[in-house]
């Protein structure tokens, strides 16, 4: 998307541009004139001559000039004719406000369709339809049909809802907070969040940018965009449309943990978006990171004129990522000649409830200056005492002394008003309760913590054998088997060899005497389970048995097998029963992975066994996983704890662990026709002694060309 066309127009036409205040195309025309935008203006109504002051024209190619951009706000239907002349005309940027199109359903979408292809003929980039517009405050553009322009500010924000965008727009008018770039997406028939992440990547205009999404075009250009805007800058989204109702039934225990609200929560870490979970969020957000410097630390100091909110704003705290900063004895002892003795010179400061605004100072003065705080949280609660108006000034004159964040819960309603107005008109997030200060400074050192780590997120290379899966693959494909069994001679296991990851010996039986000399063969106690591409889950239809310990034990088991899984599964397809090695010592885990169909490979890890059913202490990431984000998947579960030296426990092997993460994501970037894996259990050894996978399904992509 060229910068000049949609933020720099020099020329915009009003196709339906209208005479009457109460039309679209009035409010359009009216904003762009109102506002003071310094270009061409061409409005377009056959039956009128003039509208606000400006010459209407038939056509656009009753224009006699060059235009670089149109609005469009006719009826749907006259669209598509529409663009073919702007087309025809050489106009590069078209925004479409007008609704009806897919939203609406069959020939909505049809119609939007055929626009698309119409625009890329044309080499034309088409904004919306169903959107609200844009608004461009450096460049004093309101091509939008909002009822106010924001003021300037370097803060850039997108949307997909026109709704979200005037919810924004109102809020931010309330608090005197500015944008510079204003973005309704609409449906995103061309111009998406990947193409603004583009442009605004390096726009000194947005220093911070906002979104609001209910689908994401392109999961991985949109992960590569925003990684390189959150090396610069924060970026802070609002994701709707996360719950996958109606779904189908996964096939294996990866497939029913990675959902699509996983892979966006995956995604965003991946690319060190800061999420926001509802509107507040997203305002509370824009608020801290757009005005108040980025912290440093973890380390929180709270003052307070109440115990009550400062035990609340304290719990809060713990239960965050935050950490209660340990005062110096230098502030202590400054706080005890300053502070009445009833006072709390620890952190939290309770300055107690008859503090007027010179107490606050102090505190706050003591906090600030302490290099062992890295933020400061101020509770004010109005008591008779209270000096609301002249406490928020102190707030606003010493923040802007001190490189360090500065939040404010101004606790009441009527009487913090004024307070709150003050410090929000001086750049100071304020809040009506504390955990929302909490919560803003909570982004910002996430934020901090991801930029702190970025340069250990390299991805790992090592040999693997991409031919050799090719080929086995292929063999897959040739006998038409998508559900890959967990034999020795398993398409599965030889693939995961190919890629370096250990799996178990086995021999697979066809009868109960094979199964015996197969037992002897591998060494007793043995494992028997069942193998068909039909049947994922063995233990549901009774094909799985444990600890066999000589060869009478192991027919037996065989027999039993094969009746419970006929009397369950009677249609399923059996090549026979494996028979394993029972390995007794290590921990078991999972490793999986699982392709979404908007980010690609979603990769598994938690404890395993029924254990990752139960408690469902798993971790995720998006492929390709760096070493670090795999030693973070690991180190994000509680059962990592087991993994390490637990109450003179084992310690086990963790980098082996860590290097079969890297190798399955490797496996999932390298071959897109696989759709799921589960190494369920992976065994994991003592440490240096490595891991072995137990149990492997693997699920590949069905050829539906047929």
């Amino acid at each position: 998307m060229k910068k000049e066309l949609l933020f720099h127009p020099k020329s915009i036409a009003v196709i339906g541009a209208s005479r009457e205040s109460d039309k679209l195309g009035y409010l359009v025309l009216a904003n762009i004139k109102r506002y003071g935008y310094k270009g061409k203006v061409f409005p377009v109504n056959p039956k009128a001559d003039e509208i606000l002051g400006y010459k209407c024209y038939q056509t656009v190619h009753h224009v006699p000039e060059n235009i670089d951009m149109t609005v469009i706000l006719i009826p749907a239907p006259f669209v598509p004719d529409i663009v073919e002349q702007c087309g025809i005309k050489g106009i590069k940027t078209v925004i479409i406000i007008t609704a009806g199109f897919k939203e609406i359903g069959k020939e909505g979408k049809e119609m939007e369709d055929r626009i698309a292809e119409i625009a890329k003929n044309h080499n034309i980039r088409i904004l919306g339809p169903n959107c609200l517009g844009f608004i461009d405050t450096y460049q004093k553009i309101n091509a939008s049909f909002a009822e106010s322009m924001p003021e300037k500010y370097d803060v850039a924000v997108f949307s997909q809802s026109g709704a979200v965008c005037t919810a924004i727009l109102d809020w931010a008018n309330l608090n005197g907070i500015g944008f510079s770039r204003f973005v309704s997406l609409g449906n995103k028939s061309d111009i998406n969040e990947n193409d603004l992440l583009l442009e605004w990547e390096n726009d000194k205009a947005a220093r911070v940018i906002l979104g609001y999404l209910e689908a994401i075009s392109n999961g991985p250009e949109f992960i590569k965009r925003a990684s390189k805007i959150t090396e610069k800058k924060p970026l802070i989204i609002l994701k709707a449309g996360i719950t996958s109702a109606g779904a189908k039934a996964a096939a294996s225990h990866t497939g029913s943990l990675a959902g699509s609200e996983t892979a966006v929560s995956a995604a965003f870490k991946k690319a060190g978006i800061i999420r926001a979970n509802s509107l507040e969020e997203l305002f509370d957000y824009a608020k801290v990171f757009a005005y108040q410097p980025l912290i440093k630390g973890n380390k929180i100091a709270i003052v307070a004129n109440a115990g009550g909110p400062a035990v609340m704003t304290t719990d809060a705290v713990i239960e965050s990522k935050l950490e209660l900063a340990k005062l110096s004895p230098i502030t202590t002892a400054y706080l005890e000649r300053k502070l009445p003795p009833i006072a709390s010179k620890k952190n939290p400061i309770d300055v107690v409830g008859d503090a007027k605004a010179d107490r606050y100072k102090v505190a706050l003065e003591a906090t600030l200056s302490d290099k062992g705080v890295d933020g400061v949280i101020v509770i004010l609660t109005p008591q008779i005492t209270t000096e609301v108006e002249e406490t928020a000034k102190i707030i606003v004159t010493l923040s802007r002394r001190y490189n360090k964040p500065v939040v404010a819960a101004f606790m009441g309603g009527k009487r913090v008003e004024a307070g709150l107005k003050i410090l929000n008109d001086n750049k100071i997030p304020a809040f009506n309760f504390p955990e929302r200060a909490v919560r803003v400074l909570e982004a910002m050192y996430q934020y901090r913590n991801y930029l702190n780590e970025r340069p250990n997120y390299k991805v790992a290379y090592f040999d693997k054998d991409k031919d050799r899966v090719s080929y086995l693959l292929g063999q897959a494909e040739a006998a038409d088997i998508y559900n890959l069994g967990d034999s020795m001679d398993s398409l599965a296991s030889k693939i995961l060899k190919s890629y370096g990851i250990p799996v178990a010996k086995s021999i697979m039986a066809k009868t109960a005497e094979e199964a015996a000399e197969a037992a002897a063969v591998i060494g007793f106690p043995v494992v028997l389970k069942i193998t068909s591409q039909d049947i994922l889950h063995k233990t549901d239809v009774g094909g799985v048995k444990i600890g066999l310990n000589n060869k009478v034990e192991a027919k037996e088991a065989f027999k039993e097998i094969i009746n419970s899984v006929n009397a369950k599964m009677p249609d399923a397809r059996v090549e026979g029963i494996t028979v394993y090695h029972m390995v007794r010592k290590g921990q078991e885990v999972i490793v999986g992975a699982k392709r979404d169909p908007v980010f690609g490979p979603v990769i598994v890890f938690g404890l395993g066994g029924i254990m990752v059913e139960v408690l469902h202490d798993v971790s995720f990431r998006i492929a390709p996983v760096s070493l670090r984000e795999a030693e973070e998947m690991i180190e994000e579960t509680k059962g990592s704890k087991l993994l390490k030296s637990f109450r003179g426990g084992e310690a086990y092997d963790i980098e082996a662990i860590a290097d079969t993460i890297l190798r399955l994501s490797h496996l999932m970037i390298d071959f897109s026709e696989i759709e799921e894996i589960d190494i369920n259990p992976l065994r994991v050894n003592e440490r240096n002694k490595g891991v072995i996978a137990l149990d492997v399904k693997m699920v590949l992509k069905e050829n539906k060309s047929d």
